[in-house]
């Protein structure tokens, strides 16, 4: 009404002043005079009363004599009415008609609430097992439990609890193993035509039931295991030959983001991610490639590739019937042949997988002698692999047993490196400089033509390619501006590498900077750190960019004094996102005393 004034209609002014008379007589004198002289706390006194009493509302429906309307509008509206004139309730329709404004508010609220109540009764009666959203989903719930032993843990987890992608993706698993056991029952039955996917699921829930009467012959390794035929339990696929077997990524890692990440790299059909540990405590995965294209791409990509779920390793998983050792699980008063292992293509050892017939128990055994003999039966339930998947009998290649192989290589020196040490000084700064300004150093000594090559922020390595520069260099003279000159070593010629570390475990009253350099001093130079806080403001573990000399992942657990309490506090190597390199502080672009809060 304002802003109609403010633009010089003034039709609702009769309007205006009806409900100010009629609101004035409501109000207190008292407090109307104190709100006239502009009294704060009068004039909320007067708002909440209004508001609170009705008393505003009833303004609003003020019919006042001679004040102007708007006839169109008003002609559309009773035409509305006049047309929904069933769903509203006699009384009512009465009053709207006349123009009473309490009386069209309820005429609108029956015609919205009956006419959904009529468009229900058109759809005529529910019948019993109707497809409602949540029978629907009772229903996937329980398709889904009858066959779990076909789906992922993590991912029947988050099916049963509604997740639409965890459903879909459960789903796809147990359409394609379902399908893949009913190849194998027609082949062993001769059956040259595959039934349907209805058919098969329904005969494998016949089969489940009948467990303990069928008996499964595994002509590959000469023993005897219980099983129901339509399970893949024990039984070898084609499979097994297109699974690659990976670690090393994060603990919060989860299957649909890895799924995504996979698919990017090679064409996947599954990744099975299990719940336990191997007996490093790391977690492990199984990728079911396409085909061995695929798995030979993917391997030669990831393997040993730092991503921004950690640093991968990837290897060919090996099907079961190429394992050895005997099996748990023959029959008294027969023993299983012995098999000779063969060595693998690869140069580490291979670690054999032997399953129970339900898949519950799994013993991994080491594939060569002197290891295997020294195992007890405790050593080697504790060190068990843990349970995969069974639609597929899988060997893990322990990729941390190469590590323990030293073979001695002999290799050539560089000769153009050679060539390059000869003319070339070492130089070492006081704190992490460019090449820049090395150089600008260097040449404002007497270091002419000097070609400036950084091995760390605080070593470099001066070439000059004109004997004659070098020959009259005055190297006293150049240690005026470093803290070391002198001629190139062999150990001096080993760069360091950048990684982000960050400090989890510590609580905040020991987080100053002081603190940071002592614990993360022996792992490296720092040259960035985060903030502590995020964008929204709350905590976050900080991360340090550090020159370090590690080379392998930095993982480093230590233990504190704070408070008169014992911390553990662990250094961990990770890796900094794109969006968060705005919420870095440059060390070498700040002053010496820093509050990082």
């Amino acid at each position: 009404m304002a802003e109609s004034f403010q633009k010089g209609n003034y039709s609702l002014v009769p309007i205006a002043l009806a409900r100010i008379d009629y609101l004035k007589d409501a109000i207190e004198p008292g407090l109307l005079q104190e709100g006239l002289k502009g009294e704060e706390e009068a004039l909320w006194a007067i708002h909440r009363f209004l508001f609170n009493e009705g008393w505003w509302a009833r303004a609003e429906n003020l019919k006042v004599k001679g004040a102007s309307t708007n006839h169109k509008e008003d002609t559309v509206l009773i035409n509305f009415l006049q047309a929904n004139a069933e769903l509203i309730h006699p009384n009512t329709r009465h009053l709207a008609t006349s123009g009473d404004a309490e009386g069209i508010r309820m005429a609108l609220n029956q015609i919205h609430y009956n006419s959904l109540t009529e468009k229900h009764h058109r759809s005529g009666p529910s019948e019993r097992g109707s497809t409602k959203l949540s029978d629907l989903l009772d229903i996937t719930r329980s398709f889904l439990k009858g066959f779990a032993q076909f789906v992922e843990p993590s991912v029947l987890n988050d099916a049963l609890l509604g997740n639409d992608k965890a459903i879909s993706l459960a789903l796809g698993q147990i359409h394609f193993h379902s399908l893949e056991a009913g190849m194998d029952n027609n082949s062993n039955d001769n059956i040259s035509q595959q039934g349907s996917f209805k058919d098969v699921l329904l005969k494998q829930h016949s089969h489940e039931k009948k467990q303990e009467d069928v008996k499964t012959t595994k002509a590959a390794n000469n023993f005897n295991t219980r099983g129901p035929i339509g399970s893949t339990y024990g039984i070898r696929t084609k499979k097994a030959e297109h699974t690659v077997f990976f670690t090393g990524f994060q603990e919060n890692s989860h299957p649909k983001d890895l799924w995504k990440f996979f698919k990017q790299t090679a064409k996947i059909k599954d990744i099975i991610l299990p719940r336990k540990r191997d007996k490093y405590g790391k977690r492990y995965g199984f990728l079911i490639m396409e085909n061995e294209e695929a798995v030979q791409i993917i391997v030669k990509k990831l393997n040993s590739a730092s991503t921004e779920y950690g640093k991968l390793y990837l290897s060919r998983a090996k099907d079961k019937s190429t394992s050895s050792g005997p099996s748990k699980t023959a029959r008294p008063g027969k023993h299983s042949p012995e098999l000779k292992c063969t060595p693998s293509t690869r140069t580490h050892p291979v670690q054999g997988i032997l399953s129970s017939p339900k898949g519950s128990n799994v013993v991994m055994q080491e594939a060569l002698p002197q290891e295997s003999s020294k195992l007890s039966h405790k050593e080697a339930r504790t060190n068990a692999h843990p349970q995969v998947r069974d639609h597929v009998q899988i060997e893990e290649v322990p990729i941390y047993n190469q590590m323990r192989e030293h073979t001695e290589l002999t290799i050539n020196p560089s000769e153009e490196m050679s060539n390059v040490i000869k003319s070339s000084i070492f130089i070492r700064t006081v704190k992490n400089e460019t090449i820049d300004t090395v150089r600008m150093i260097a040449e404002g000594l007497g270091a002419h033509n000097a070609q400036i090559r950084g091995i760390t922020g605080t070593t470099f390595i001066a070439f000059f390619a004109n004997k004659v520069d070098y020959e009259s260099l005055d190297m006293e003279f150049l240690q005026i501006g470093f803290v070391e000159v002198r001629q190139v070593n062999v150990e001096d010629l080993m760069p360091s590498r950048k990684a982000w570390v960050e400090v989890r475990g510590l609580p905040i009253m020991g987080w100053t900077e002081s603190n940071f350099r002592d614990l993360i001093r022996d792992c490296g130079n720092v040259l960035l750190f985060s903030k502590i806080y995020d964008a929204e403001g709350f905590y976050q573990h900080p991360k340090f960019l550090i020159e370090t000399s590690y080379l392998e992942e930095i993982n480093i657990q230590r233990t504190i004094s704070l408070l008169r309490k014992k911390w553990k506090v662990r250094i961990l190597e990770v890796t900094v996102q794109e969006y968060e390199r705005k919420f870095l502080y440059n060390l070498a672009n700040i002053p010496k005393e820093v509050n990082l809060r």
